[in-house]
């Protein structure tokens, strides 16, 4: 059975968006949460999520915790919504989220709160996404840049930094 703690071993080394989407290259190792849904149900996918919710009730001194009706409501949502993370994804924003990178949560938790790390996390994903999809038109199949390939990538580096002056 996976659990917030089994993942938290399984996945040490994942520690950015592109070490979760390397992961997600080999979908036996980190399954997407479609294909988890698809291959045994959807409450199994929920109730992975609802186990990192329970365990962010306990790891954070806030006044107002999630209720357990809260705690299904997001992770039904989460399934609906973010069903082409992968568990390493959903790892890495309960990881970051633990550790403020999404902000101090002060004296409460809620739905927005969480729904908003998920979001946080989808653009960074993306951004991710386009990065290593820029990035591999540059290469040959061994992971070389080639004299043209090298200037069209300088070319389109100095087309960014041109825009991000303006």
């Amino acid at each position: 059975m996976l659990t917030p703690a089994v993942l938290t071993r399984e996945l040490k080394q994942v520690k950015s968006v592109s070490d979760a989407l390397a992961l997600a290259a080999d979908s036996e190792l980190c399954p997407s949460l479609a294909a988890i849904r698809r291959d045994y149900d959807s409450e199994t996918v929920e109730d992975l999520i609802m186990a990192y919710l329970i365990e962010m009730r306990k790891m954070i001194h806030a006044k107002r915790h999630l209720s357990d009706e809260q705690i299904e409501e997001i992770a039904l949502e989460v399934v609906s919504t973010y069903y082409y993370f992968t568990i390493a994804d959903i790892h890495l924003i309960f990881k970051w989220a633990k550790m403020g990178k999404y902000g101090t949560l002060y004296e409460s938790i809620d739905m927005p709160k969480v729904m908003n790390w998920f979001e946080k996390y989808d653009d960074m994903r993306s951004q991710a996404v386009t990065q290593e999809n820029e990035n591999s038109q540059f290469h040959d199949k061994g992971g070389n840049m080639t004299p043209q390939r090298m200037t069209k990538y300088f070319d389109t580096m100095q087309d960014k930094f041109s825009k991000s002056k303006k």
